[in-house]
């Protein structure tokens, strides 16, 4: 199953049935940060599909890459290091997805939508 990205910052309300945007006065339980991902079962179960976009395998690459540069900003280096070890083995396994997907073969993505650290 695939993973799903969020657009936006979502939350459930205090009583859990509804889905409401960052900034609303009944956002209670975070649900996903804006560029987070949820698995397909997950977005399913809490009625946020439809909110969702699919990710792509080069998300994850962009994630840890972003991830890299606040750790370095905010002077986390050893955070940034343990990034940097690995992003080869996250745009190797990015890469695999997307040749899998062009090739209608299926291929395991572990690092799709999962921060590393």
């Amino acid at each position: 199953m695939p993973d799903f990205t969020a657009s936006k910052t979502l939350y459930q309300t205090a009583d859990r049935k509804e889905i409401v945007e960052e900034g609303d006065e009944r956002a209670a339980f975070l649900v996903v940060r804006e560029g987070g991902s949820l698995p397909e079962a997950e977005a399913k179960r809490l009625g946020v599909l439809g909110q969702l976009e699919e990710a792509k395998p080069e998300d994850a690459v962009a994630r840890e890459k972003d991830g890299i540069k606040a750790a370095k900003e905010r002077g986390a280096f050893e955070e940034a290091a343990i990034r940097e070890r690995n992003l080869p083995r996250i745009e190797m396994e990015a890469g695999a997805a997307k040749d899998a997907a062009t090739s209608g073969v299926s291929a395991p993505s572990p690092a799709l939508g999962r921060e590393r650290r």
